[in-house]
């Protein structure tokens, strides 16, 4: 006899959970807002969620982190965040579940900066070898017309003679 597994009605699965679900409407919000708005909301988290005895108003302040384009984005900062909340909580699974997500994200993000700054150092080493190799092809051409004027020169000098 084979038992077949009933099928899970379609709501189940789209249905996303309460902390995920208020962390996703944060964002939306945060989203939206204006910079005058943003920086009030930043001093606001930052005073009484940076270390708030509750999780997912750790998770608003690391949210808050996490928004590029403002001047708060900070991955190294958010990380931290990420690794505080992780060590002094026992999360539920559906907080657990997305601090893993934001973990790869942010080790993506933190590995990603990284190679852009070896790469700005390479490109700016780059430009400055382009400047000396620039400065030895002028001085090149200086020393070529010297010698060309030279040359001219005293082909009129011993013409004169």
């Amino acid at each position: 006899m084979q038992f077949v597994k009933a099928p899970v009605p379609v709501s189940e699965i789209t249905e996303v959970p309460a902390h995920v679900q208020d962390m996703m409407d944060y964002v939306s919000r945060l989203r939206n807002k204006t910079a005058l708005e943003f920086a009030w909301e930043y001093n606001y988290a930052s005073t009484y969620y940076r270390n708030s005895t509750e999780p997912a108003e750790q998770f608003m302040f690391l949210m808050l982190l996490l928004q590029a384009d403002t001047k708060y984005f900070d991955t190294r900062v958010a990380a931290n965040q990420l690794q505080q909340i992780k060590s002094s909580h026992a999360l539920p699974s559906d907080l657990r579940a997305f601090s893993d997500i934001l973990d790869v994200l942010l080790r993506q993000q933190i590995a990603a900066k990284k190679e852009v700054q070896q790469l700005s150092m390479q490109l700016n080493a780059s430009r400055a070898e382009i400047g000396l190799l620039k400065q030895k092809i002028n001085a090149i051409k200086n020393i070529e017309r010297n010698l060309i004027r030279r040359i001219g020169s005293d082909a009129t000098d011993n013409g004169h003679r």
